[in-house]
């Protein structure tokens, strides 16, 4: 039994403990028995293959993820599923009834609040 790591492209590492070694040893994105301890306190998000080793992404690196993650939280606004997508429905009519007819607000100006909100 052995532990292996996962890497596939776009995804965190995975971590397999007592795996039995036959099964991934042909598989090109999986190293068996890896030494993590260069990596050893740093979250899975943050790590990288090379050649048969793990190691640290670079500090470009992990600001690539840290902007990749934004952005993906920050589009999320766009595809609310459908109870928030209600609730902001809902929201934005309730508003819209206490304001004049001149200040109404649309979903797109919701939308693009609940983005820049989004850090």
């Amino acid at each position: 039994m052995a532990k292996v790591i996962i890497f596939k492209t776009g995804k965190i590492p995975q971590i397999l403990n007592s795996v039995n070694t036959p099964d991934y040893v042909d598989d090109p994105d999986v190293i068996v028995n890896p030494d993590l301890s260069s990596v050893e306190g740093v979250p899975q998000k943050f790590w990288k293959r090379d050649g048969d080793n793990v190691v640290e992404m670079t500090q470009s690196e992990k600001d690539a993820v840290i902007t990749q993650e934004l952005e993906q939280r920050k589009s999320s606004a766009d595809t609310f599923a459908s109870e928030p997508l209600a609730i902001f429905t809902a929201l934005i009519k309730v508003i819209n009834v206490r304001l004049n007819a001149n200040q109404k607000i649309t979903r797109q100006e919701m939308i693009d609040a609940v983005k820049e909100e989004i850090t």
